[in-house]
């Protein structure tokens, strides 16, 4: 009976051990994931490709809009979203359009006027 509770406190003891290696093992994929998804921008950025640029870049400016419009339902995000917030973007599209060096192909109206067609929504100025 002893060797047993012995084997299980071994058993406990290398469980618990597992257990903090694979938590520090999470970190690392985490700090890897971030490392590559910096080099892929990077990437991406000085791709000769202009389309492949280009749909990275809306998808990326997509994003940003995503993200502003958490918790709001659909009819919301177009009817008030794209009317009142997407001309407030205008730098935050700059910044993207910056980054993935596509100012000779996209424009922050581009991409507006994209967003617009998408979505039916007409922009009074």
């Amino acid at each position: 009976m002893i060797i047993l509770g012995l084997i299980f406190l071994v058993f406990g003891v290398l469980q618990i051990v597992l257990f903090f290696k694979l938590w520090g093992m999470t970190n690392d994929v985490r700090e890897m994931k971030g490392d590559l998804q910096k080099v892929a921008a990077l990437n991406f950025a000085s791709c000769e490709n202009a389309e492949i640029r280009k749909k990275f870049c809306i998808d990326e400016m997509n994003c940003l809009m995503l993200k502003q419009t958490e918790g709001y339902t659909y009819n919301h995000y177009v009817s008030n979203f794209i009317k009142s917030q997407l001309p407030l973007m205008t730098s935050q599209f700059q910044a993207v359009i910056e980054k993935y060096n596509c100012s000779e192909i996209l424009s922050v109206e581009d991409y507006k006027n994209y967003i617009c067609d998408k979505y039916n929504v007409v922009i009074e100025d």
